[in-house]
Formats: structure tokens, sequence, C-alpha cells
């Protein structure tokens, strides 16, 4: 079997097997118990070939020559003579992931695995001063563990190499090579680096209302209902939603959140065991409904058919948001990445399905959360090739990329950040680690560059392995009921102990690393998050996609909004909080109307918020259908010309004689 590596053909001889044939007539080792890799020398380069090797290479193309003599000819090469080759050939451990550092700094070999030797033609290893890292040249390392598999290798972290023969030869680049990580079983001091706090809040919140106004502030409010208004003006019939309105039709959503009733209709009806008087005083069915068919955030007529947004319909909300959770608290040292789910069971193309978690079909959101369940930045999950860094993702795949978008704020602080094994990798946690953000979190024995631990049998409960690199990196194998992995940048090798909970209900007290100890306390931030945004979250079917996601982040900003209250006030029940939220939203109506106005000549169907605003939009348009002039109308006379306003979609006189559409949006 022939294997090209680098232009160059090596002979690989198997430390340990007795039976090592040469045939004359092909000039190839054999070797009777696996089949070993060749590759090729070189012309000219002759380091580290005996004479016997010598004699049977061309001279001009440098390889072996084929004879026509039969198979009877052998000649055996003993295994003194395979160590007298060895001799004058470098060392590959520095190369090698399976050696392993005492505490005073010399080499040792781990009788528990499997050596592997390699002859090349020059060097086979360079040491990098640096990082304390090798590179290969120009070897492939064969192992002793599986010589019986034919066509394989296996590399020192237990995957498997492939060979080739001569038609599939790889290529011979070398860009792009990377040394692996040189773990040693070393003990590793914890970084005691200081978390830079930020300047404290001083927000002091007088009531719930105040509390969650200060997130769906006047800004959010305003735009809401312009676009509403905007959307039943397109749809050609306009409600007029003032802010009072929406401040109510917010309260009586958050007031049906704890107040279940099998329909919405039952809200408003007349029997005592199903009307709830709060709601009826504040606002009518129908105007209820008419202001949830028009509620809308953005423009449709500016969306760009050419960058297809899936948020489009939410992006003005979802980046306020995100603004505002960032400015109205500050980050504390611990911090936590993990998903969450916004329950949803129609057709979308945003859909995940996630069989383990309690929501199992939904929106997915990644969300930056601390250990009072505060989330400070999200992110709504779009699809795997939506709003990504290809270059990103390639390096430190979908769950690195995540974890680095929701951090770009934190950086230089030295947070201790913590995420579960979806999202650990050893360059994540390399990258944070020269960022100043301090991590740490479960991680998968598939990921690239793991080393070799302890088995699970070889580890009594509470015992852990470890292994660490030069910079800090430490991954632990810690043994509970089942084994448990574990990476951090800034963790030593420190242990504590840990409560369990036995069948019998008894409390055991388990040894463990303090990594494990300080995992289970922080890491429970969104989850947090989840328990108080479901417990009385506003569970609204649509028939529209994004409604869904609007009252998932509703619900975001009343949970974030408990938060701080509760930091100002002390312990508060949600319920509490929710209750005392929405009869502060219900005051509104007080100001506001009951229903649109229904006399036209009184007033403009045509809201302010749509008429005034943004004029450069407003353009007279002539069309062959007559229609009443709004002006006109308004005014008693009998007026109705072909001309209408493109954004409004009204008739609005425009000619020599008047100039109503001047009028109207003045």
């Amino acid at each position: 079997m022939w294997m090209h590596h680098g232009d160059r053909k090596v002979v690989h001889i198997l430390q340990a097997q007795p039976k090592v044939v040469v045939k004359e007539e092909e000039e190839y080792v054999y070797d009777e118990g696996c089949d070993p890799l060749y590759t090729g020398l070189e012309s000219g380069d002759r380091t580290g070939v005996t004479a016997e090797v010598e004699e049977n290479l061309n001279p001009v193309v440098g390889v072996p020559k084929i004879s026509n003599t039969n198979m009877a000819g052998r000649q055996r090469l003993y295994e003194k003579r395979i160590l007298e080759v060895l001799e004058d050939l470098p060392s590959d451990y520095d190369t090698d992931t399976e050696v392993e550092e005492d505490e005073d700094g010399e080499f040792v070999d781990d009788p528990d695995q499997p050596r592997s030797i390699c002859l090349t033609s020059e060097p086979y290893a360079t040491a990098d001063s640096e990082n304390g890292a090798a590179q290969c040249k120009g070897g492939v390392a064969t192992n002793q563990e599986h010589p019986d598999q034919e066509g394989l290798s296996t590399s020192t972290n237990g995957q498997e190499l492939p060979t080739f023969s001569e038609k599939e030869l790889p290529s011979t680049s070398t860009q792009g090579y990377q040394a692996r990580r040189r773990w040693r079983k070393k003990s590793e001091a914890a970084q005691n680096v200081q978390f830079q706090p930020y300047s404290k809040n001083e927000s002091v919140y007088f009531s719930a209302l105040h509390a969650f106004l200060e997130f769906f502030d006047e800004e959010i409010i305003s735009s809401v209902v312009y676009q509403s208004n905007l959307y039943s003006v397109q749809k050609g019939k306009a409600i007029a939603l003032t802010e009072d309105e929406l401040h109510v039709f917010f309260g009586i959503n958050i007031m049906m959140s704890y107040h279940k009733l099998p329909s919405l209709g039952n809200f408003w009806a007349t029997g005592e065991d199903l009307g709830v008087r709060p709601i009826q005083e504040a606002m009518s069915r129908d105007r209820f409904c008419k202001i949830l068919s028009n509620l809308h955030l953005n423009d449709n007529q500016k969306m760009d058919p050419m960058k297809k947004d899936k948020l489009y319909k939410l992006r003005p909300l979802v980046e306020s948001l995100n603004k505002k959770f960032q400015n109205i608290r500050s980050p504390g040292e611990h911090i936590s990445v993990d998903e969450s789910m916004i329950r949803f069971k129609g057709r979308s193309s945003l859909k995940q399905y996630n069989p383990i978690k309690p929501i199992k079909k939904g929106y997915k959101v990644w969300c930056l959360a601390d250990n009072a369940g505060y989330v400070f930045k999200f992110d709504i999950y779009t699809g795997k090739g939506e709003n990504n860094d290809p270059n990103m993702r390639k390096e430190f795949g979908l769950g690195g990329e995540v974890v680095l978008r929701l951090t770009e704020h934190l950086h230089n602080k030295n947070h201790k950040l913590f995420f579960d094994n979806y999202f650990t990798s050893f360059s994540l946690l390399e990258v944070l680690q020269g960022l100043k953000i301090q991590a740490c979190g479960t991680v998968r024995q598939t990921r690239k560059d793991f080393p070799i631990l302890a088995g699970d049998k070889k580890l009594k409960r509470g015992q852990f392995d470890y292994r660490s690199t030069p910079n800090g990196l430490t991954v632990y194998k810690w043994m509970d009921k089942k084994a448990v992995l574990m990476a951090s940048n800034y963790h030593g090798i420190e242990a504590t102990t840990v409560k369990r909970t036995e069948k019998d209900r008894k409390k055991a007290i388990v040894p463990c690393p303090q990594v494990v100890k300080d995992y289970n306390d922080n890491m429970g931030g969104v989850d947090k998050h989840d328990m108080l945004r479901q417990l009385y979250g506003t569970n609204r079917k649509s028939m529209k996609w994004w409604h869904r996601i609007f009252w998932g982040l509703l619900d975001m900003c009343i949970v974030n909004a408990y938060v701080v209250y509760k930091e100002s006030h002390g312990s508060l029940p949600l319920l509490d909080f929710r209750r005392d939220l929405a009869q502060g939203l219900l005051t509104y109506s007080k100001e506001c109307s009951r229903g649109a106005p229904k006399r036209r000549k009184t007033d403009y169907t045509i809201p302010p918020s749509v008429r005034l605003s943004n004029t450069g939009i407003h353009w007279p348009k002539f069309i062959g259908k007559k229609g009443r002039c709004e002006v006109c109308s308004k005014k008693g006379v009998e007026s109705r010309p072909i001309s209408i306003c493109s954004h409004c979609g009204i008739h609005l006189c425009c000619n020599a004689t008047k100039n109503c559409f001047y009028e109207f949006h003045t």
C-alpha cells in the first residue's frame, strides 16, 4: 500500500513486531501483522536511510526498483536492526499528545497509552518556543493499538486517519496545518483575576408600571402606534390608534395571562362567572380585536426583496430592546449563555424542534443572562446560513459564534462566563482568554484535540482526572454517578465538595473539583428567566407567525422589569408584580376614547401620526376611479376627484383650483 505525505516516501516500521520481512523482488517492507503505510523519499534525500535500502533505490528518481524475481527470496529484518535505525532518527515526542510531564517538568510515558514511532527522511518536528507546540513536517505516526486493522492509522486522540492508494493520493500541500495542543498532567494554579465592576445603576423604580416603561418606553410605544396606523391605512380601514389605547391594550393582555378563560370573548361575557369587569370597562371587545388584527412593527412596503431578513417584521423592536437591556442594568461578575424557546406549533421556517427540551417546538433564542434571570442580550436564531460570519463559523462552529457575538460588549472586564457543551470548544476558550473573559463549561469528548483521560472504570465516585496546557487551559473528568467532562481557561485543580441526593432521599457529600461547583452555582440564569417568563406568560395564538415572538419579547421585558424592581423593593411575588403592572396600564383608559371616531365630518380618518410625519413619502397619484375628497368632506363640500395620496390611500383634490393634498398633510 502506498500513501503520499508531503512529496516524500516514508517507511513505517512498527515497534515490537517480530516478523518483519523485506521482499527482494519488489523492495517493499512487508509486515505480516498488519499492512504498513508507505510514502516516497525525495530524490537525493538519504537522511536516516540504511545501506540496504540505499542499494535498492533508483539513483535518478529515488524510488524502489522493481525486480522480476519470484516470491521465494525473502530477507528478514529483525527487531535489533530496527532499533539501530531508530537511534539515528529524531524523536516525535514533541507532537505526541499522549506524552505527559510530571510536576518536576520531566517527560514521563503513560503506561496505559500506546506508543507511536515514525521513520522520516528529515527531522520530524521543530519546536515552537512561543507556545511549546511542535509542527509535523514529514511524517505520519502509526499506532500499535490496532495492528490488525488494514488501511487505517489511529492517531493519538483516538480518531482514525484514512490511507490512500496511488490513484487516490491526497494533496501534498501543508498549508493550514495546525499543531495540536500539548496536554500534560501538571497541576495548574487557579488564575486569580479580579473582576472590574461597572459603575452602579442608582435608578429607583417606585412602581411596577415605572419599571416596565423603562423598557417599553415612549419611543417603542410611539413606533408601534405609527406602524399599526400605517398598516391599517394600507389595508384600507384606518383604526386611528393612540398611545393611551396601546397602553390599555397591553394591560388587558397582561391581565389575561394570569386570568385564564376558555376563549377571548369570555372576558366580555355578561355572566358573573365569566366576565372580567376591569377589562370590560377599559375597552370594548370589537376595539380590542381591531387593534390586535392591525398590530404592526415595521413597514411592509420598505422590505427589500433582494435582502431577505427573516426577522424584518420584528427588527426595530429587537434592536431597541437589546440596547435597553444593556443600558438599564450592568452585568455582574458571573453570567451565562444558553438557549431559550418561545412556544410555536404553526408553520414557519424559523421553527426548531428539540425533543429533550420542555418546549419541544418553537423559536430558538440565544440569551446572555445573570443568576437573577435578567437577560442582557438575546439573538433569535433564524437558520444555519443567516447572519453569520463564515470564517468565525468555520473556526468556532455555531455555538462559538453565538458566544462571541453575545459577549462583544464584555471584553477586558474579567467576567466569569459559563455555557454548556453545545458551545464549548478549546479554540473558543483560548480566544475568550485573550479577550479577558474567564470561561468554563461542560465539553464533549468528540471535540477536536480532546486529551486522553482515565477510563470510567478507573475512577471512583468523587475522583477526577485532568490534563492542562501551558497557557492555562484545563480539561477535567470527574466521576459522579456518571462521568462529567469540564473545560476551563481559568480554574486550577482545587478540590471542594457538592451535595447530592441519594435514592433514599438522604444527602451525600461528594468531592469534586472547584470548576464543577462554580458551574452548578452560576449556569442557571437563562433557565430561571425562562421559568419566570412562562409562569404567567402571554400565551396568545395567532395566524401571524411573528406575534408569538412579539408576545415572548413583551414577557421578557416584564421579567427584566421584575428583576430590577425587586432590587429596589425587596422580594415580591411575580403574580403581584404582574397584577400591579396590568392595573397600572389600564388606568390609561380614562384618557382614551372608546373606539375609533365615527363621524367623518368632525375629524380625518387618517391619524396625525401618519399624515403629518415623513412627508417625503406622500405624493399625489391620479387614478381612473373617483372618490370623495377627505378635506372637502370635513368642510361639508361635495367633491369627487380622481387624485389620491400614494401613501395614505385616500382621495384628495389636487388641481388648478384646489390643493387639498397640501392642506391635508400640513
